[in-house]
């Protein structure tokens, strides 16, 4: 599918997104972030996408502190109750609900505000992500090639006018193409997102929605992301070998654990201690071995400034390394998860959606997330897809290195040095899975 944005600067796309037009007007809005792959793989990359207009005096660092509190909220709510594993990438899901967030007026914009942690207002938010989108395209290396590989392109499928408001919110702040597409067709416009999607992903996630997902839909609001780095130190091959891995449910699976000796940044609490693994560009990889049995306690006191507290408490420590490569692959509805944190409004057809247009009455019908993640001894490759669908209503270092083996259920997060954004974040308990 041809990409008809390619080249065109914001005020052309605020432009187009005013008049582009349809039948029915009904919604979903799909955020995609993409996370996986093998990181030794070569990928065919499209062009980066441009990105939004940096806006003067933004706090960045805010917006990534208020996403990692609502990162925190999430993998609580959604590890409740779930054996396999969590993972998910909260920079998308936040970016493609600020888009939606746009559009949300009187109880429903305060709801989602609530639920996601944002306390400044609209214009102040929307332009914390327009920075932190700029804050988070790669340096340079001495090469002339970026250092880390990350992408993330957001579009708005549509078969109705939008309020010129929501348009220029969505050109200004987030970059946001457009797409005229008739949701009515729900196998055609599924195959036109799931492109779109793979091509973002580079062909990691290829189906994000089902027609049945958006079948009378005719609104779409799509984010992908897509990051690959690669260590500072990689890991020997040489050195991996298989090993037991004690999984939640107790039983043991043999999985390929990666062996190094070396001085890390390490931190340690109450059951449980921390290592940072840097990629080259500043954005680092942080796990949390956790003491066996003291998984629910550890999530249960993650709130969202402890990954920012252990990041701070962390000091050089040599570390006797022992680290499961894996590769996982989730899909799920957010939609439940987001109404236990509070958003069930925007889901009901008491939403108010009429910033995004005064045509129909606005409800959003589901929150589709897949992400992919695959670490190993070169580096990491994540991805991530969110859909959003909107219907119409009715410590002294000793001398001995320290031991970290994680050989049973862990956390991880790929966090952004500078602003310490949260990417990606989950919880293992099964490698092999």
């Amino acid at each position: 599918m041809a990409d008809r944005w390619a080249g065109q600067p914001l005020e052309n796309r605020r432009a187009m997104l005013g008049t582009m037009f349809g039948r029915e007007w009904v919604g979903i809005a799909a955020a995609m972030v993409i996370a996986a792959g093998c990181a030794s793989r070569t990928d065919s990359a499209p062009l980066p996408p441009p990105l939004p207009r940096e806006p003067p005096e933004a706090r960045p660092e805010r917006i990534a502190s208020q996403n990692a509190w609502f990162a925190s909220d999430l993998l609580r709510t959604l590890e409740a109750g779930e054996s396999g594993n969590v993972f998910f990438s909260p920079h998308s899901l936040s970016t493609a609900l600020a888009m939606a967030w746009a559009g949300a007026r009187g109880q429903t914009e305060r709801a989602i505000a609530s639920t996601m942690r944002w306390s400044d207002g609209q214009q102040s938010t929307h332009d914390g992500f327009a920075s932190l989108a700029n804050r988070l395209a790669p340096p340079t290396s001495e090469s002339g090639a970026p250092a880390y590989e990350w992408t993330s392109a957001n579009r708005l499928w549509l078969g109705m006018p939008v309020s010129d408001s929501f348009s220029r919110t969505l050109a200004d702040s987030y970059a946001s193409d457009t797409s005229s597409l008739n949701l009515k067709d729900a196998t055609d416009s599924a195959r036109a997102i799931n492109q779109w999607a793979g091509l973002w992903t580079r062909g990691r996630i290829t189906r994000i929605v089902e027609p049945d997902d958006i079948n009378g839909l005719p609104f779409v609001l799509t984010n992908a992301v897509y990051f690959k780095g690669l260590w500072t130190t990689p890991f020997n091959t040489s050195s991996t070998r298989p090993e037991p891995f004690h999984t939640a449910d107790g039983t043991v699976a043999e999985v390929p654990m990666m062996h190094a000796v070396r001085e890390v940044m390490h931190a340690a609490g109450d059951g449980w201690q921390s290592i940072s693994l840097p990629y080259n560009g500043g954005i680092s990889c942080l796990l949390y071995q956790v003491d066996h049995g003291s998984m629910t306690p550890f999530l249960g006191a993650m709130d969202g400034d402890f990954i920012e507290r252990s990041r701070s408490r962390m000091r050089p420590r040599m570390a006797d390394m022992a680290i499961p490569r894996f590769s996982i692959r989730t899909k799920f509805s957010a939609a439940e998860a987001l109404g236990t944190l509070g958003m069930g409004v925007a889901f009901s057809d008491a939403a108010d959606f009429s910033g995004i247009t005064g045509a129909a009455p606005l409800a959003i019908s589901d929150v589709i997330h897949a992400a992919t993640i695959e670490f190993d001894e070169v580096g990491t490759v994540a991805t991530a897809v969110t859909a959003i669908g909107i219907r119409v209503t009715s410590a002294p270092m000793p001398e001995d290195p320290v031991v970290f083996r994680l050989d049973h259920p862990f956390v991880i997060a790929i966090v952004h040095d500078a602003t310490g954004a949260v990417l990606f974040l989950g919880r293992v308990n099964d490698p092999g899975r």
